[in-house]
């Protein structure tokens, strides 16, 4: 992403970045990693058991004199302010991006004093940028709409859909057969193997599946995390065949795994693997948030918004059996399921797409910063 940034800005682009949060599995980009646009490695100190953080700054702002610069909103980052005070003191254009909100509560800071953060946020900012229309809705009555871009976090979608072209030259069929699978159905998980994913309850639905409703299918599982070997005892336990456990898969090797399946399930935490589904042709079926209304996507990841329900996947209530009958639902119209999969990745999923959100964010943001200096 900020490889393309700077391609389509046309300006050398600095990313300034600290280690994770301690017990994350995020792997951090380190000095001798190649990458083509230039990065730094700040100084970054937990405290509050991980629940915030403050980054030595002060090495940047001496060294770097920027045009613009990009700011990561984010709550627990307790140097947001002293950095983006310290640019608008020197009128430097200032974009933040963000989810412009908490995912969890909602937004309501007339209400809830803990919102009050992120809307300082959007009014401190020249151009903020959301991952989501579904964010720009949520925070736009609070806001200055003028000054409120979108940018869908995505991956190189348009790499994947190359692939995705590729592999039906070859046909479902035929890579099935390459990859020994004999089913007339199949779903896929991908993604790390933790517990907020909730694979669990896809094992206990895939049982359903087979047991209650007689659906002759199989099941890949493409990952791996600190739960692997509990859901593989567990598939055991349950004797359910035709569960694929198949390891880590990257780039196009698990896009063969991706093409081959029917449906993409993931009942917890989406992220971007909804992306990677979506541009492969594949529906997704999640749950929504426990105690939640029709479509209530509350507490998941941002890209939980492009599961559209009744389009492009279905979301169903929590439990094993309603997931089931989802992926039962989405199964009996897979074809039109797909075809709306592919379409909407390729319109609003690109990475193309993702930068013509930055590139006007920025133009308004030097454009605000011209009329104060």
């Amino acid at each position: 992403m900020y490889e393309k940034l700077q391609k389509v800005t046309g300006e050398r682009v600095l990313v300034c970045h600290g280690r994770a949060r301690p017990g994350s599995d995020l792997r951090v980009v380190e000095e001798g990693d190649q990458c083509l646009f230039d990065h730094r490695r700040i100084k970054t100190f937990w405290f509050g058991n991980g629940k915030f953080y403050v980054q030595n700054i002060f090495p940047v702002v001496r060294s770097y004199k920027p045009d613009a610069v990009l700011i990561k909103g984010a709550v627990r980052n307790l140097s947001f302010y002293p950095l983006i005070a310290y640019y608008k003191y020197k009128n430097v254009p200032v974009v933040v991006w963000g989810h412009g909100y908490s995912r969890e509560r909602g937004f309501s800071p007339e209400r809830n004093p803990l919102d009050i953060p992120h809307l300082y946020y959007n009014r401190l900012s020249d151009a903020y940028v959301c991952y989501t229309e579904e964010s720009k809705k949520k925070i736009s009555p609070y806001c200055q709409s003028d000054k409120l871009f979108v940018a869908n976090n995505t991956i190189d979608v348009d790499e994947i859909i190359d692939h995705r072209r590729k592999l039906a030259s070859v046909g479902k069929d035929a890579l099935r057969k390459t990859l020994g699978l004999e089913r007339e159905n199949y779903l896929i998980f991908i993604g790390r193997l933790h517990k907020r994913k909730k694979v669990s309850v896809l094992l206990e639905a895939f049982r359903h599946l087979k047991c209650d409703q007689k659906i002759d299918c199989g099941l890949l599982i493409v990952g791996d995390g600190d739960q692997s070997e509990k859901l593989e005892a567990k598939a055991t336990r349950m004797d359910l065949d035709n569960v694929h456990f198949v390891g880590e898969k990257y780039g196009e090797e698990a896009g063969r795994y991706l093409f081959a399946s029917d449906v993409m399930v993931m009942p917890g935490w989406l992220g971007l693997a909804v992306n990677h589904s979506l541009a492969y042709g594949l529906p997704v079926v999640s749950q929504i948030a426990a105690n939640g209304g029709a479509n209530d996507i509350r507490g998941n990841a941002p890209e939980a918004a492009h599961v559209i329900h009744g389009e492009t996947g279905f979301l169903t209530k929590p439990g094993a059996e309603t997931l089931a009958q989802g992926i039962s639902a989405v199964l009996n119209e897979i074809t039109r399921y797909s075809e709306r999969a592919k379409q909407y990745a390729e319109e609003n999923l690109t990475i193309d797409r993702m930068m013509e959100g930055f590139d006007r964010a920025f133009k308004r943001a030097r454009e605000a910063a011209s009329q104060k200096a």
